[in-house]
């Protein structure tokens, strides 16, 4: 049992500094902090944070659980400002297993086990890993992930009560509690997200696919910092060939 114990906080501590060396010597800022008051005043402040939010990077713990599949793994989890998606997993020993990066509606997977990589479109990649539900655009996603409201689109909020705790934006029906956001359903209820505890920064995040074949992703923050560098779609490796959509997330575990 301690053997156990001992190997399983080594790959952690492994994790921990692959992380910290991929995040380089820059200096990490801390995101704003919403103090809690009111539903209405949170809800006026995190749309003040997210019109000001330039990206987010953190180190994770992960669950998904797709079918039959249920992987837990690390991962380095960054946010763009305009809300695009970057996951780095990693595997037990601390290396990169795979990179999924999704901007709007274009995805890019490396798969650095096998040196393979895919690019389509969200469309594509739900019928292949229906984990994000039936989204087509991941700039709400990217927002939501970090405890943030999506922007709203024109006319949205039009027949909706002043005060209301319950508010529709960017295509999601938001609850909104004093201390943050407490979840937020897609329109045609294919995709959920709820958080452990209404904050921002959030800490942690569950998001559940209705679609056929989806499952549940967990997402635990280790470490959340603001993010100043641009986030760019990562370069193919020149050793890399073209492989399949990816049906799993696989970390060499």
């Amino acid at each position: 049992m301690k053997q156990a114990t001992m190997k399983r906080s080594t790959a952690t501590l492994v994790c921990a500094a692959a992380f910290l060396l991929a995040a380089g010597c820059a200096t990490t800022r801390p995101l704003p902090s919403l103090a809690p008051s009111t539903a209405e005043n949170a809800w006026h402040e995190l749309q003040k944070f997210r019109d000001e939010f330039r990206g987010a990077a953190g180190y994770t713990r992960m669950r998904v659980a797709s079918g039959t599949s249920h992987r837990s793994f690390n991962a380095r989890l960054s946010i763009g400002g305009a809300g695009a998606v970057e996951l780095a997993a990693l595997t037990p020993l601390g290396t990169t297993a795979f990179t999924l990066f999704v901007e709007r509606d274009e995805v890019l997977f490396l798969n650095h086990l096998q040196r393979t990589f895919w690019n389509g479109t969200l469309a594509d990649l739900n019928r292949s890993l229906p984990i994000f539900g039936g989204i087509e655009d991941s700039s709400s996603l990217g927002f939501l992930l970090v405890g943030l409201p999506p922007p709203c689109q024109s006319g949205e909020r039009a027949n909706e009560p002043a005060g209301s705790s319950i508010l529709t934006c960017g295509g999601y029906q938001l609850t909104i509690d004093p201390a943050g956001l407490r979840s937020a359903t897609r329109a045609d209820n294919s995709l959920s997200i709820e958080y452990a505890v209404p904050a921002f920064p959030t800490g942690k995040v569950l998001l559940r696919s209705s679609a056929p074949g989806g499952g549940e992703v967990s997402i635990e923050y280790l470490e959340l910092n603001a993010r100043s560098k641009a986030l760019r779609r990562p370069a193919v490796p020149s050793d890399f060939t073209r492989g399949a959509p990816p049906v799993a997330l696989e970390t060499g575990s």
